[in-house]
């Protein structure tokens, strides 16, 4: 009975050890994953690194801390290692999608198209209700030559967050591809309407009005995109030659001629000026 009660004793004791070993091991994996998230507030990759590692290696089978330095290592430019521990992360919890969507923008950042749209897609199987993931989607495709296949995704993006100026724009490139221009103009233009500032969308946008033969109309945006960007020549090099082309010559020389004042140095409004003045 005696050796019963001890052995009772003995029991309930080393319990108790392990339950302070794991309470104290999770108390100092939560004190470690927040100082990891302190020293990114900071910028501090090197010290979030090394808090996340810490993390690990009281927990290595805990998903969050291989997905915040897979994430710290992206933002650190390190994409091989942060390939390594976002699969890791994957791997713990399948049905996460923060992880998989980290894949994917490292599989981007790495040139990875295919497998860049393979981990989205998997994103989409568990919510496919993101606008965001999406349209990472789409510019997979479009990326890797598909955008047929970016079509369906990006009207989908329009649906479900009309205001995202960049999925209009990638849509009107995706019917360009197509051969659909008019189709392709007004999605450009939507894309222009809302985010007036966005000036590879009014480039494209003015691409797509010289292709369909509507002159004046690229000339509309080779004006916004000369005010919108004052300090680059090449803008009032096009605009000028725009000018000319649709025969608004006083326009082409008053153009070129302040610029070539404003910019001195730069040889090519010269050379521009000097066409227009022979033809």
């Amino acid at each position: 009975m005696k050796r019963l009660a001890i052995g009772v004793l003995l029991a309930a004791g080393m319990a108790g050890v392990f339950m302070y070993v794991g309470l104290t091991r999770t108390s100092e994996y939560s004190r470690l994953v927040e100082a990891g998230d302190a020293a990114l507030s900071q910028d501090d990759t090197f010290l979030a690194i090394e808090a996340f590692s810490g993390a690990i290696a009281l927990r290595g089978d805990a998903m969050l801390a291989h997905l915040k330095r897979g994430e710290t290592y992206r933002r650190h430019g390190d994409l091989e290692a942060a390939i390594r521990d976002l699969t890791r992360a994957h791997s713990l919890e399948p049905a996460a999608t923060r992880p998989l969507e980290g894949l994917g923008d490292v599989s981007q950042q790495l040139g990875r198209d295919e497998d860049a749209a393979l981990y989205y897609a998997a994103y989409l199987a568990i919510d496919n209700q993101t606008p965001r993931v999406l349209y990472k989607l789409a510019v997979a495709h479009h990326h890797a030559g598909r955008g047929a296949r970016a079509l369906p995704l990006l009207r989908r993006v329009i649906d479900l967050a009309p205001a995202m100026p960049e999925a209009h724009y990638l849509l009107g490139l995706a019917l360009r591809g197509q051969d659909r221009q008019d189709e392709a103009i007004d999605a450009l233009r939507q894309a222009v309407v809302l985010s007036p500032g966005f000036t590879t969308a009014r480039e494209a946008l003015g691409a797509a009005f010289g292709a369909a033969g509507r002159a004046d109309e690229r000339v509309e945006q080779l004006e916004a995109l000369a005010a919108l960007e004052p300090e680059r020549s090449q803008r009032e090099v096009d605009l000028g030659l725009a000018y000319a082309e649709v025969g608004r010559t006083d326009m082409a020389v008053l153009s070129l001629g302040r610029a070539s004042e404003e910019h001195p140095e730069e040889a090519q409004l010269y050379s521009a000026l000097g066409r227009v003045w022979l033809d």
